[in-house]
This record gives C-alpha cells, structure tokens and sequence, in this order.
C-alpha cells in the first residue's frame, strides 16, 4: 500500500470527484490509469505494469490536490529534481512510494508549485492524459455507487417512515417516480421494475438494521456522537451519509448536531461498524411538540445544502 494509507478514509474535498468516493478509492483507480504514457519521459524504460507507479509522482499528487486539497511537497531526488507527495491538514500521504524500496524522509521543506511542474508541456500533457483516463475509468463505477447510493436512501427512509406516523414512501407509475416524505420529499425519477426493486431491499434494509435507545452524552464532531444506553456503556456512533465540504460546513452541522441531539434521548437504526469498531447509522429524535421522530441525518444533511 501507498505511505499514509492510514487515510485512506479521507473525503475529496471537491465535489467534482466525488466518484472517487475517498483517497484510498482514488489509489484503487488510478492503478488502473498509470500507464506507460503518463511516466515522466526518463522513466519510461523502467515503468512496468508490476510496478505502475514508477514515474507517476508529480502529476498524481497535483491531481490528489485538485480532489482533496492541501499543499504538494517534494523530496530531493539524486538527480536534483523532487519525488512529489501531498499535505492535507496533519494527513500525509504519498499514493506513488511503492516504486520505491526504501523509506523516504517526507517533511514541508520544499514546496512545490504547478505553475513550474506543467512549465514543461510534456508533463502537462501527462497529467491531462491522466485525468481524463480516470474520469473515463471511474463513470461506471460512479454510476453503480450513484444506484447504491440511492437504495440506503430509500432503505433509510423506511426506518425513517416506520418510526414517523405521516411519512411515507410513495410510488407513481404514471410518472415513473419515487417520492420519500409527506409529499415534500425527495422525488427520484426510476423505471416501474426498479421502484418495485427499491421497494424490496427498502423492506430488506429495514428489517435488517438493529436499535439501540440512549441519550447522547457526547458530540464529538459534524458526524460522531457518544450515546449511553439505559444501564449500558457508552457507544461511538457516526452518523451514517452525513459528510462536510469544508471546514466551515463541518462547524455548521456540529453545532446543529449538538443544538438537536445533545443530552437527548435518541434512537440509533444501524446496521454496520466502521474500521474501528464504531457504530454507523441513523439517528432519530422527538420532533418537538409533533408526532414521531426526526431523522437527524436527513435534517443535517438537508440543512447543508
């Protein structure tokens, strides 16, 4: 694996490469992409399909910038020039190190800029060749995350339907779509087979997720609660599809997530753990005055956009 694939997690910071899904979706696509033609020209000689990243650094870490953000750095080579990697806030990761069989020593002395980089017309032309190869790899597996995507969201919106009295999932043949809500809801145009589909694995999801009732003792972030069970231990939740585009964006929702939920009784639809043993799922709340319960995810979620 690549150096900081610890980081693996970490969301594209543009929305525009969304379909990378997170830097270790973008590491699994472009070992697809790398190729001979975009190695840099001294390279090429050595560039094999057993070792892909040979000569890709610096036109891959300034597309990493382009999807995550951050600052390119290099390590001096011994030829004079730099081995590119990238700095996104504390995170440190280099998705072209494999070529190497030795550790490299990675600190910020030496920033790179692109203005230099894409001086040279061949990388500039190696770094075009290389975006637009992973755009074209990524379309259909963008669209089969986009179909995923929308089946947690309808499965979601049955948990949400069945703990809300007035909230439903409704169906129009005649216009081909399926509506999540009190007819306010979110409309999804679907052919007649794939709303009866998502009806199914709506039902599917539903039956198979697991509840836990307690009150939030703890709001750790935009997304990451702590909630004690009656007479249980405290459990890490992360809310479930609830993601920031920026800093600003993740400061709103925390102070939304904590304004909703925080000393609360909620109830907590899962049906999954991440990497570290945390809960992952929907969390609902009293409405206020009104009937039922509020999806906190979907109000978050709504808010930000």
């Amino acid at each position: 694996m690549f150096y900081g694939s610890e980081y693996s997690d970490m969301k594209p910071a543009n929305r525009e490469y969304a379909f990378v899904g997170s830097l270790g979706g973008l590491y699994r696509l472009l070992r697809g992409c790398w190729r001979r033609e975009t190695c840099a020209p001294r390279l090429q000689k050595k560039w094999s399909e057993s070792d892909p990243t040979c000569g890709q650094c610096s036109i891959t870490a300034f597309l990493a910038q382009d999807i995550f953000g951050g600052g390119v750095y290099g390590v001096p080579n011994s030829d004079g020039g730099f081995h590119c990697f990238n700095v996104v806030g504390g995170a440190v990761f280099d998705l072209t190190s494999e070529q190497f069989d030795h550790p490299l020593e990675y600190t910020m002395d030496f920033p790179q800029s692109r203005e230099m980089h894409f001086a040279k017309a061949e990388k500039k032309s190696r770094y075009e060749t290389l975006v637009a190869s992973l755009v074209g790899k990524a379309k259909p597996q963008a669209d089969a995350t986009a179909l995923r995507a929308l089946l947690a969201a309808i499965a979601a919106a049955a948990v949400w339907a069945a703990a809300c009295p007035g909230v439903t999932i409704h169906r129009s043949f005649r216009t081909r779509e399926v509506g999540i809500g009190g007819g306010a809801g979110v409309i999804v145009p679907v052919e007649r087979k794939v709303a009866e589909a998502l009806d199914r694995q709506a039902q599917e999801e539903a039956e198979r997720r697991l509840k836990i009732v307690g009150r939030v003792t703890g709001v750790e972030n935009f997304n990451t609660v702590y909630v004690t069970p009656n007479g249980g231990q405290r459990r890490c939740v992360r809310l479930e599809a609830v993601s920031a585009a920026d800093d600003a964006d993740a400061a709103a929702k925390q102070r939304m997530l904590r304004d909703l939920a925080y000393r609360k009784t909620v109830e907590i639809h899962y049906r999954s753990h991440d990497q570290y043993g945390n809960i992952v799922g929907i969390m609902l709340v009293k409405n206020g005055k009104k009937k039922g319960l509020l999806n906190i995810n979907a109000t978050i979620m709504e808010a930000g956009r």
